[in-house]
C-alpha cells in the first residue's frame, strides 16, 4: 500500500510542490473489513451493546433441545484468530469473487455459506458432503470451537475435513465465526419444528394406511425437532428503501438451491410481511417456518381422507442468545411471524367433526440416550358409552445426515376399553435395544408415529415427532487456580462419573481454548456408577481472560460441554529482563531504573486501553522475530514448543482514541519495519511446503489478527474504530 500525504492549503491552489509531499510505503497487506461502528457502513449497528455481542464476542451459546426445555451448547467462535480470517479469504478466493464485488455483504455471505458443506460429488467445502457418506459414517469429533476446525482446514491445504460431516448447528457456528471476522454482525438462531424439506406449500402431509401404519414412501415432508441457521445484519440496496435488517442465512438446508447447498440471505421483515418476491430463497424459507401438519388416511384404491390437523405446528418457537443475559435464550418468534394473520388463515380450514374422547400425549423432556422412552397417552371419555381405543406405535431410526431410513419397528396394537365418563392412561415404551445399536446419539434420529382409533366413532388421534435426548453430565472439571502466569502449565483435573447403567468404553476428552486444541484418550473402561479423577497438564498459547471448553465422548456417550473461566497473565517484567550475572544489589537497582525509564519512553497510545504490563511487553515485542503466517501456533504437532511460542500482546490500532496518536503509530510501525528488515529472521513454519496459502511473513496484519489476549475484556474506549 502506497500512501501519499500532502497538506491542503486554502490560500494555495498549487498542490504540486514536492516539498510538501510525503509518501508512506506499507509493505504488509491490509484488509479492509466491514465497519459496524460507522453509521454509513452496510453493516452498521445502532448500539455498542449489539456490537459487543454480534461482532466482538468470541464466546456464545447454541440452543438445541425442545421448545419447552432449550439445551445450550457453549461455543468458542475465535473470530480474531489468524486461521479464521485466512479461511474466510480462502473461501472467497475459491469462488473467484472479484475484488470490486467484495463490497456487498449479501454476496459475500451467500458465497461463504455455500462453502461450509461440500456439494454432492465435490470437495469444495470445509466439511465433506453428507450425501457422499454412508449413513453410519458420521463421527463426532468433539468440536467446541470454530478455530479447531479452521486450523485443520488451513493445514490440509483447504481440503474438506476427513471424517464426519458435522451437524447443522456446527455449520451455523462456523458461519458465525467467518462473518464476524469480516466485520459482518452475526448471530445463531434455533427454529423448533422446522419443515426442513417441503414441497413449497404451507401444509406438511403425513400419510397412514388402513392398518394404522405410516406410509414412509409418501411421507416426503421432513420436519426436524430443531434446526439452526444464522442471521446477519446488513443493508441491502435491492430491498425497498435500502432496508437494513437481519438476514436469514442457512448453510445446511436439506433442499438444494440451484444445485448448491445454501439458502439466503433473506430479509426477516419481508418474510414477516409476506413479501416473498425479493431474493434470495424467500418462498422456501417461508415454508420452512410456517404451516400446519395434515394427517391423511390412504385407502387401497388411492382415495385419501383427512384425519387430523395440527395447526401452526411448524416453526412453533424461534430463539437466539439473549443480548442481556449470556445463559438465557431470547424468543424472537414475533420478528418472523405475524401471529394474527396466521390465526385468521387457519379459520379457513375445513371444520372437523366434534370428538367425544379427548386424547393428550405426554413425553418427558429429560431423556438420555440409552434410557427407556415412555410415551403416555391420557384418554378422557366424555360420552355416555364405552369406547374402544386401539393404538399403534411405529419407530423409525433415521440418519441425521441425509435423512435416510436405517431401521423401522412396529409394536403390537394396544387396546383399551374406556368406560363412559372415565379417563385412563395408555403407556407405550421404546426400549434402548430398539435404537442404541443403530448409531450414536449425534448421528441418528429416533422418530415415533402414534395412531389411535376409536372403534365406535372412527375418531382418530395421530402424532409423530423426534425424540430429543439430553447430553450426559459425565465429567466435572476441577481447577485449583484460575489465574496462571504465562509459561506455567495448567494442571487440570477431570472427574469422570459414570451415572449410566451400562459400561462406558473408548472415551476421549476434548479440550479447547486459550490456544489449546487437545484430544486426550482415556485408555480404560468405566463400570456403571464408577467414578475417577484424571489429571492433565496443559500449556496455553494465549494470554488474557478466556475459557476452557471440555467435552467427553465415547462409543455411545456424548457428554455436555463444560466451561471453565481462566486468566493467563504476563510474566513479571523483572523476570523477563533479569541479567544473566547478578553482581550486586546496586547493579540490580540500576537495571530496574533503566527498565522503568524505557517503559515511560514508550508510553502507550491509550493508557486506558492497555495495561502497564502490556506496555512492557510491547517494548520486548519490538525485539522479537516477526510473526510467520500460520506458524506453530496453528499446528498441534509441536507440543514441546508451545510455551516458547506464546505471542505477547500486540498493539491494536482500533484502540486509538485521539488523532494526536498518529505520530505514535508511525513511530511504532517504523520500529517494526526496522526489526522486520533484520537479517536474522526466523523463517520456520509448520505449514506443508505445497500449501497455497503459505504467504509471506508480512501478509497478515499482526496487530489486527493477533489472538494473544481476549479483546472482550478491554475497556469501552476500544469500541470506537478509527
Amino acid at each position: 500500500l502506497l500512501v501519499e500525504v500532502r497538506p491542503l492549503k486554502k490560500d494555495d491552489k498549487n498542490f504540486s510542490n514536492k516539498q510538501d509531499l510525503t509518501l508512506f510505503l506499507i509493505e504488509s497487506d491490509i484488509y479492509f473489513l466491514f465497519n459496524p461502528w460507522n453509521k454509513d457502513d452496510a453493516c452498521a449497528l445502532s448500539s455498542s451493546e449489539q456490537i459487543n455481542e454480534y461482532v466482538m464476542n468470541e464466546h456464545g451459546q447454541i440452543y438445541l433441545g425442545t421448545p419447552n426445555k432449550p439445551l445450550s451448547i457453549p461455543w468458542y467462535f475465535g473470530q480474531f484468530e489468524q486461521s479464521t480470517l485466512l479461511t474466510a479469504l480462502a473461501l472467497l478466493d475459491q469462488a473467484q469473487l472479484p475484488t470490486q464485488n467484495r463490497i456487498d455483504p449479501s454476496i459475500i455471505i451467500r458465497i461463504i455459506s455455500s462453502k461450509i458443506c461440500s456439494n454432492p460429488g465435490t470437495n469444495n467445502g470445509i466439511f465433506p458432503s453428507s450425501h457422499d457418506k454412508k449413513i453410519y459414517s458420521s463421527e463426532n469429533h468433539g468440536y467446541t470451537s470454530s478455530t479447531s476446525i479452521f486450523k485443520q482446514y488451513i493445514l490440509s491445504n483447504c481440503q474438506s475435513l476427513q471424517g464426519g460431516c458435522g451437524n447443522n448447528w456446527q455449520h451455523a457456528a462456523i458461519l458465525c465465526s467467518l462473518s464476524r471476522s469480516l466485520g459482518i454482525p452475526c448471530r445463531i438462531v434455533t427454529i423448533y419444528n422446522t419443515a426442513c424439506q417441503t414441497d413449497g406449500t404451507q401444509n406438511n402431509d403425513i400419510h397412514w394406511d388402513t392398518k394404522q401404519r405410516p406410509l414412509q414412501k409418501l411421507n416426503s415432508d421432513i420436519i426436524c425437532s430443531s434446526h439452526v441457521w444464522n442471521e446477519c445484519w446488513m443493508r441491502r440496496h435491492d430491498l425497498p428503501n435500502d432496508e437494513q435488517d437481519w438476514q436469514i442465512v442457512d448453510s445446511t438446508p436439506v433442499q438444494m438451491c440451484d444445485g448448491i447447498r445454501r439458502t439466503g440471505p433473506c430479509s426477516i421483515s419481508s418474510l414477516r410481511n409476506g413479501e416473498l418476491s425479493f431474493r434470495w430463497d424467500s418462498l422456501f424459507i417461508h415454508s420452512t417456518i410456517n404451516g400446519n401438519k395434515l394427517h391423511w388416511i390412504v385407502y387401497p384404491d388411492g382415495y385419501m381422507e383427512l384425519l387430523d390437523v395440527q395447526e401452526n405446528i411448524i416453526g412453533t418457537k424461534i430463539i437466539t442468545r439473549s443480548l442481556n443475559n449470556e445463559f438465557e435464550p431470547e424468543d424472537i418468534t414475533k420478528t418472523y411471524k405475524n401471529l394474527k394473520k396466521l390465526s385468521d388463515r387457519n379459520d379457513n380450514l375445513a371444520e372437523r367433526t366434534k370428538n367425544d374422547v379427548d386424547i393428550e400425549l405426554k413425553i418427558s423432556d429429560d431423556i438420555e440416550f440409552g434410557d427407556n422412552i415412555i410415551l403416555e397417552l391420557n384418554a378422557n371419555n366424555k360420552s355416555n358409552e364405552i369406547r374402544t381405543i386401539t393404538t399403534a406405535l411405529t419407530i423409525f431410526i433415521i440418519s441425521s445426515n441425509n435423512q435416510k431410513l436405517i431401521f423401522s419397528h412396529e409394536q403390537p396394537i394396544h387396546i383399551l376399553n374406556l368406560e363412559a365418563g372415565k379417563n385412563d392412561n395408555i403407556q407405550l415404551k421404546i426400549t434402548p435395544q430398539q435404537y442404541i445399536y443403530y448409531g450414536k446419539q449425534d448421528n441418528i434420529i429416533v422418530k415415533y408415529y402414534i395412531h389411535s382409533l376409536i372403534k365406535e366413532t372412527d375418531q382418530t388421534f395421530t402424532r409423530d415427532d423426534n425424540i430429543v435426548f439430553n447430553k450426559n453430565d459425565i465429567i466435572k472439571p476441577i481447577l485449583d487456580e484460575d489465574v496462571i502466569e504465562t509459561g506455567k502449565p495448567i494442571l487440570l483435573g477431570i472427574q469422570i462419573a459414570n451415572t449410566l447403567s451400562r459400561q462406558i468404553n473408548n472415551g476421549r476428552i476434548y479440550i479447547d481454548g486459550l490456544g489449546i486444541n487437545q484430544i486426550v484418550p482415556v485408555n480404560r473402561s468405566f463400570a456403571p456408577k464408577e467414578s475417577t479423577i484424571l489429571h492433565i497438564k496443559l500449556y496455553p498459547t494465549r494470554i488474557g481472560v478466556s475459557r476452557l471448553y471440555i467435552t467427553f465422548i465415547s462409543d455411545d456417550v456424548y457428554s455436555s460441554t463444560q466451561i471453565i473461566p481462566l486468566e493467563i497473565l504476563h510474566e513479571p517484567i523483572k523476570e523477563q529482563n533479569e541479567p544473566l550475572l547478578k553482581t550486586n544489589t546496586e547493579t540490580l537497582s540500576k537495571t530496574d531504573e533503566k527498565v522503568d525509564k524505557q517503559t515511560k519512553e514508550n508510553e502507550p497510545i491509550s493508557s486506558s486501553n492497555i495495561s502497564d504490563q502490556e506496555d512492557k511487553t510491547l517494548k520486548n515485542e519490538e525485539q522479537q522475530q516477526p510473526l510467520k503466517i500460520l506458524s506453530t501456533k496453528i499446528s498441534d504437532e509441536y507440543p514441546d514448543d508451545r510455551t516458547s511460542n506464546i505471542s505477547p500482546t500486540k498493539f491494536d490500532l482500533s484502540s486509538a482514541d485521539d488523532d494526536d496518536d498518529v505520530d505514535d503509530i508511525e513511530e511504532l510501525n517504523l520500529k517494526k519495519n526496522q526489526d522486520e528488515s533484520s537479517p536474522n529472521q526466523n523463517t520456520d513454519s509448520s505449514l506443508p511446503q505445497d500449501l497455497t496459502l503459505s504467504l509471506d511473513k508480512d501478509k497478515i496484519s499482526v496487530d489486527s489478527l493477533d489472538g494473544s489476549h481476549d479483546r472482550r475484556h478491554e475497556t469501552d474506549n476500544k469500541q470506537q474504530l478509527k
